[in-house]
This record gives C-alpha cells, sequence and structure tokens, in this order.
C-alpha cells in the first residue's frame, strides 16, 4: 500500500506540471526516487532536426554530453536493439544484463556507461509521434544490484502518465505561441487589421489598429451575417 499512494501521488504530481512552469526537475526527482534510482535523464527533442533538450534532476553534473552520445555511442550501444521497438510508454529495466559478461566488454560500458558510475536502468520511449520525441532512463548506481520487480512495476505505471503530460504540455505551449506568431506577422500589414471572436471582443490588434482604438475614431460596423 506505500508503494501504491506514492505511485498515485507521483501521477498527481505529473498533471499538476501542466500549470507549473518549473515543476518537471522536481517531478523527475521524486521519479527516481520512487524507485530507488540514483540519476535520471529525460531527453526531449521536436522532430524535423531540431536539436533536443536534456533535463537531468539529480545524478548528473553539468559535464553530462548528450551530443557525444548523440553523435559517437548511440551507434555503438547495446542497449538500442533492446529498445528501439519498445511501444510509446513501456518502460524496460536491465536487469542482470547490465552485469553481463559480453555486456561489459564493449567499448559503450568500458567508455560511456562505467564513468558514469551506474549499471541497472529502467527506460522507454515516453512520446514518439510526427511533431516531439522524448525518452526517460532511471539509472542504478552499479554498486546496487537490479532494480526488484516491484520498482519496475512502479516506473512502469507513471511513465505512460508522463507521455500524456509533455503532449498537453506540447499542445499548450503550440496554442500559446500561435496568437503571439499571428501578431507579429500582422505587424508587418500596412494598415490596421482587427481579430474579434463571435461576441466582437477583440483578440489581436496591429499597430496601426492599436493607434486607431487609441484615437477612439468610430470603426464601421460588422455587417449582419
Amino acid at each position: 500500500m506505500i508503494r501504491l499512494s506514492g505511485v498515485e501521488r507521483l501521477i498527481g504530481q505529473t498533471y499538476d506540471c501542466l500549470a507549473e512552469e518549473d515543476g518537471w526537475r522536481e517531478l523527475l526527482a521524486s521519479y527516481t526516487r520512487l524507485i530507488a534510482g540514483d540519476g535520471c535523464v529525460l531527453y526531449l527533442k521536436p522532430r524535423g532536426g531540431l536539436k533536443g533538450k536534456v533535463l537531468t534532476p539529480l545524478g548528473f553534473d553539468a559535464s553530462y554530453r548528450i551530443d557525444r552520445y548523440l553523435s559517437y555511442y548511440e551507434a555503438r550501444s547495446p542497449l538500442i536493439p533492446l529498445y528501439k521497438r519498445l511501444p510509446q510508454g513501456q518502460i524496460h529495466a536491465l536487469g542482470e544484463y547490465a552485469f553481463s559478461v559480453p555486456y561489459r566488454k564493449t567499448e559503450y560500458f568500458h567508455d560511456w556507461v562505467r564513468p558514469q558510475g551506474f549499471a541497472d536502468m529502467v527506460g522507454g520511449h515516453l512520446l514518439r509521434n510526427d511533431q516531439h520525441y522524448a525518452w526517460i532512463s532511471i539509472r542504478r548506481a552499479e554498486g546496487r544490484g537490479t532494480y526488484s520487480v516491484s520498482d519496475v512495476r512502479a516506473a512502469a505505471r507513471v511513465a505512460p502518465h508522463l507521455g500524456r503530460a509533455l503532449s498537453l504540455r506540447f499542445k499548450l505551449e503550440a496554442e500559446r505561441a500561435t496568437p503571439n506568431s499571428l501578431r507579429n506577422s500582422l505587424e508587418f500589414v500596412g494598415f490596421g487589421m482587427i481579430i474579434v471572436d463571435a461576441n466582437s471582443k477583440i483578440l489581436i490588434a496591429n499597430g496601426p489598429a492599436d493607434k486607431v482604438l487609441e484615437a477612439g475614431t468610430n470603426l464601421p460596423a460588422a455587417p449582419a451575417p
């Protein structure tokens, strides 16, 4: 019951982040603590060749280089086949594979994983759509062994909610950006333009229209529908 209540609280905290600009790092820290992890990475990338960004709430220092991973180590990672076809929102743990001899003989483990000090991890694709990609991994330190079955189950219960919250967050950000983009475009128009809603409430007005409104000049009434 203690684990269940922790999962439910974290799911609630996930959707609270929709209204909080700075809540994601604390959310990821809570997620990491829930499953007794030691470090977390959330990688977010817009589709279309734009640069991605990394959120690392704990367990990683400022020298963490996702660009180095993407440009060199990703192609050499034996973990890619384990995760590549994993469905969106599904979490997978390395388990005993993280301690296997073949894995530990790879360049990837020697030069990328071992210097960071982790072994087991749970990870998965939170979003895989035409607009955005999001990946999460929560690592456990070398000396702490593998994640338990209950740890992995808890991570798996929360992961789909993280993906939904990220998707909603991206949609909200796009909706907020649209009026500003439209307003900026209208400023290049050489005459006054006003956009109103169905009740004739002004939503957007460009610079020339603002001057007319400030001067109190009568505007022609809109024709009846």
